[in-house]
């Protein structure tokens, strides 16, 4: 339902200000405005550490141990929350050099694996690339031919006098000393690059080239033995801290979210102004009273001219359904609540677009855990733990339809056999052997549907003191609906009583409402006689949305035929023990691609269903979510309001 709210406007002084927005994040009971996303409002500092934190947890999340716990409710005590923010800050600072550190290694080891790789293939040279530099009469060239050219080079060099020496064999090739006199080098040089030699430019050294691997080669190991310490490090710091540099992440998330919050502020004091719910405005003075003795608090009435938020306060089992409205559009706070009524219909739809044990049990149990354990937060909660109700539906309308991962099932008559009777059955619809039947109860699901949306717009127009547009577009369609479904049912059945005169009855009865009651709502003469005749071209419409719910045939009859397709092609397989082994491989993978697809279609299908079919009829919406200050959160799932966690 939508409570009534009123407007608030808080007055303390200015150095009580910070406290007092962390007391009311802490209850969370009022909403106050804040600056729009076009108003300047600088949170450099708070960004710079939300993202320094969130980069160091991205990193540090490689070197989580992989047992770690899927299922993990966070809790932090309040006072540890709103605390320490200084140290977080100092463990966020330590991790981040030990990852620059971290890189300034790696980036240093690779830089010397590269001059270690550059001068490899010559470890056993005998000379220092210095001595053969300084050479008077001789010109000393190192390098390597590539293995695809040693042939061709080796042909060449065979048939002319050319002075080499070869030495190690990798990938880059064959590494290989050239000498000749220095008069003849640029010749001999150019000579032997038609046939594949690569020049190579090595480093002078005064050191053999082994000697110089050897130094590299040993840096490298240093390097590494502080890239160990550094892991380790890392490694016992996202085990034992990891906490807390999410903890630091939520409360910069949340000081951001304070610092958007709109005051008007004198030399002195600072004014907020929002809104709370009637029920919690008593409750508030005691509230700022903890922070500070010197207040002021203002109530109001909100008037007609006020845009007003809406607070939703439903049951447990229709809360999660407010996401699905909220999708749509926030409902208006001047009108009625949707989502109780909604929320059956959801349930109960959902539940007929499955139907299947298997899947039904899957649903409530997967979707049951995920929620009890992960405690998912925002829409992905809600939706979770709508799919884990539906599960119950999915669960019953199989029974009806006779239905465990597409065997047949009858349960009733296995529990009649257990006590000798065989004549009992509980399933009552067959989407795959009579979809016709299938068909007529979709539609008559459907009207049933559309009625229950008509009441809810007769509720809200007699709400609104419009009572003739109430009958006119409401009770006329809910009787004229009636009467073609007592028509319809006289038809198919074969009761001893006419029920055609009484829908004739209800029929008429609905086409004078909207040519009376219609025609009442214009303007002048003419518009009172013939302005209700529009209304009839109605009847198209209602035509088409009644028709929307074969949808829910086609469905059903989809996740049947799959299913049975997927149960006969694991069938066909099991002709030896490897074929049972791919037909289980059958089962798993189709079952859960038809479940996947199943739910994605049911979900749309059935948002689609409430949003055009029944919200049509009657829902305004065009409201905006009561939503208090309070803390945000990415990572920490509760925050106690004691010191214990």
């Amino acid at each position: 339902m939508i409570k009534p709210v009123r407007k608030v406007k808080i007055i303390v002084p200015k150095d009580s200000r910070d406290e007092l927005l962390i007391t009311l994040q802490k209850e969370e009971i009022v909403m106050i405005a804040k600056h729009d996303a076009n108003t300047f409002i600088n949170t450099d500092h708070e960004d710079e550490i939300i993202s320094r934190t969130s980069n160091a947890l991205n990193k540090l999340s490689s070197y989580k141990k992989k047992n770690r716990k899927f299922f993990h409710h966070k809790t932090v005590a309040y006072n540890d929350f709103i605390e320490k923010k200084e140290e977080r800050i100092a463990l966020l600072e330590a991790v981040e050099s030990r990852f620059d550190e971290l890189n300034f290694l790696t980036s240093e080891n690779r830089e010397e694996q590269k001059l270690i790789d550059n001068v490899n293939g010559f470890k056993k040279l005998e000379y220092t690339t210095k001595e053969l530099n300084e050479s008077l009469y001789t010109t000393f060239t190192l390098g390597y031919v590539p293995e695809n050219r040693w042939d061709f080079f080796s042909n060449y060099t065979s048939r002319v006098d050319i002075n080499f020496v070869e030495y190690e064999n990798d990938n880059f090739g064959h590494h290989i000393l050239i000498y000749c006199d220095k008069d003849e080098s640029d010749k001999v040089l150019t000579q032997l690059e038609r046939f594949g030699f690569v020049k190579k430019e090595l480093p002078i050294l005064e050191e053999k080239i082994a000697s110089y691997v050897t130094t590299k080669e040993n840096f490298i190991k240093e390097n590494n033995k502080k890239i160990e310490e550094i892991e380790s490090y890392l490694t016992k710091t996202v085990e034992e801290k990891e906490l807390e540099l999410q903890i630091l992440e939520d409360q910069m998330l949340s000081e951001k979210n304070r610092n958007l919050v709109i005051y008007k502020e004198t030399s002195s004091d600072v004014a907020f102004e929002g809104w709370i719910s009637v029920e919690k405005a008593n409750d508030l003075q005691a509230i700022v009273r903890k922070v500070t003795l010197e207040y002021q608090l203002e109530f109001e009435e909100p008037t007609e001219f006020d845009e007003v938020p809406t607070l939703l306060e439903n049951k447990k089992f229709v809360k999660p359904f407010e996401s699905i409205t909220n999708t749509y559009s926030v409902p208006n706070y001047r009108e009625l609540d949707p989502n109780p009524i909604m929320s059956f219909w959801y349930w109960l739809i959902f539940g007929v677009l499955i139907g299947d044990v298997g899947y039904g049990l899957l649903m409530v149990v997967i979707f049951g855990l995920y929620s009890k354990y992960k405690k998912p937060k925002g829409e992905m909660g809600d939706l979770v733990k709508i799919f884990t109700y539906s599960g119950i539906t999915s669960v019953i309308m199989g029974i009806l339809y006779g239905s465990f991962f597409g065997v047949e099932f009858d349960l009733l008559n296995i529990i009649g056999s257990l006590f000798g009777n065989n004549n009992l059955s509980s399933i009552v619809l067959q989407p795959m052997n009579d979809p016709m039947t299938m068909l007529i109860f979709s539609i008559g699901l459907g009207i049933v549907h559309i009625i229950s949306g008509l009441v809810m717009k007769v509720i809200n127009t007699f709400r609104n003191k419009e009572y003739l547009k109430g009958l006119s577009e409401g009770f006329s369609w809910i009787f004229i609906l009636l009467g073609l479904v007592i028509f319809a049912i006289g038809l198919a059945t074969d009761i001893n009583v006419n029920l055609t005169p009484v829908a004739l009855v209800l029929i008429i009865l609905g086409l004078l409402l909207i040519i009376v009651a219609g025609g009442l709502q214009k303007q002048g003469v003419l518009g009172k006689v013939f302005g209700g005749f529009s209304g009839l071209f109605s009847v198209t419409d209602y035509l088409s949305d009644i028709l929307s719910y074969s949808r829910i045939l086609a469905l059903a009859l989809s996740t049947a035929v799959i299913a049975f397709t997927m149960n006969t092609l694991a069938g066909l397989l099991q002709t030896s023990i490897i074929g049972i082994f791919f037909s289980l491989i059958v089962y798993l993978v189709g079952h859960v691609f038809n479940m996947a697809i199943s739910l994605l279609s049911a979900y749309v299908q059935n948002n689609r269903l409430q949003y055009l079919e029944f919200y049509g009829k009657f829902y305004k919406g065009g409201g905006y979510l009561f939503q208090p200050l309070t803390f945000n959160t990415k990572h920490i799932n509760e925050i106690t309001k004691t010191e214990e966690q």
